[in-house]
């Protein structure tokens, strides 16, 4: 698959999504799926972070991302993390993906 999900701390606090260079729509709808699911195995808060790459254009990237931040479960602490290669495609993800703000 070309998104990978997993628990990034033993505390399963933390849940990073990372898209690798190769993804499809295929996949991004199976890892909505996946981070519900680990969603719903804790009874906690859970921040997410999401690890773009540069394949794939900002604009598909962007929608992706916004995707991911209006299904997720109810345990989301409403907190993102969006980690780039490129500066200038993590700005342009933010700035399309009006739930995340840049820090």
């Amino acid at each position: 698959m070309g998104i990978l999900v997993a628990w990034d701390n033993d505390n399963k606090s933390v849940l990073r999504i990372t898209y690798e260079e190769s993804w499809n729509w295929k996949d991004h709808r199976i890892t909505q799926d996946v981070i519900n699911t680990l969603l719903s195995t804790v009874d906690h808060p859970v921040d997410l972070v999401i690890e773009i790459h540069e394949s794939e254009p900002a604009r598909i990237t962007s929608c992706a991302v916004n995707e991911v931040t209006q299904c997720v479960h109810k345990n989301w602490s409403g907190k993102v993390v969006v980690v780039s290669p490129n500066s200038q495609l993590a700005e342009r993800v933010l700035a399309a993906t009006p739930a995340l703000v840049a820090r």
